[in-house]
């Protein structure tokens, strides 16, 4: 949804949420919608109504940046490119329910990179080390659900993910977070 410079973009919006309300049918074949003011620049997956859902994409990868990124530029670079739109809609959306809410997200920007780069090296037959470092609250556990998800459907014959983690209350988060988006074969392990 486009707005003119001098319109806020959290009118976009809720143009998007009216459409949602208006023709929830919507909602259900498109699966990632934008909003900007030729300024500003949000994405989010559709059912989305207020501003404060939508996130800002703050990275062109795999493309290069343009000489003096701004962020409706590079929101548009990393997004809206046909192989990119494509690989979100397909890979980078999920259905998580929790207390018998779903809600339908898409990845963020960090997320999306890492997923992919994780794969391109399960892909290229670089095993031997990587890393992906995380801040509190920037979704790591989602990261993981995606980077499983790309890795099940990349062309590997049934491929096994191991998540190791440190810590016990990660380890609830994380398990949480995959049987909340519904993903098959999970198991818990119960030891070392």
């Amino acid at each position: 949804e486009n707005k003119g410079p001098d319109h806020d973009i959290a009118e976009a919006a809720g143009d998007w949420g009216r459409y949602w309300s208006d023709a929830p049918q919507l909602a259900v074949i498109t699966a990632v919608v934008a909003c900007n003011n030729g300024i500003r620049y949000r994405v989010g997956p559709s059912g989305l109504h207020a501003i404060q859902e939508y996130a800002e994409w703050k990275d062109t990868w795999p493309r290069p940046a343009p000489g003096e990124p701004d962020e409706m530029t590079v929101g548009l670079v990393g997004t809206l490119h046909p192989h990119t739109l494509l690989d979100l809609a397909a890979h980078f959306i999920v259905f998580e329910t929790r207390e018998g809410v779903t809600r339908k997200k898409l990845a963020r920007y960090q997320q999306y990179r890492a997923a992919n780069k994780i794969v391109e090296r399960v892909v290229a037959g670089q095993l031997d080390r990587g890393l992906v470092w995380h801040t509190t609250g920037s979704g790591k556990s989602l990261t993981m659900v995606f980077a499983a998800r790309k890795l099940m459907r990349a062309g590997l014959e049934r491929p096994t993910v191991f998540i190791v983690i440190d810590r016990t209350d990660l380890d609830d988060q994380i398990t949480g977070t995959f049987e909340a988006c519904d993903f098959d074969g999970v198991t818990r392990a119960v030891s070392g």
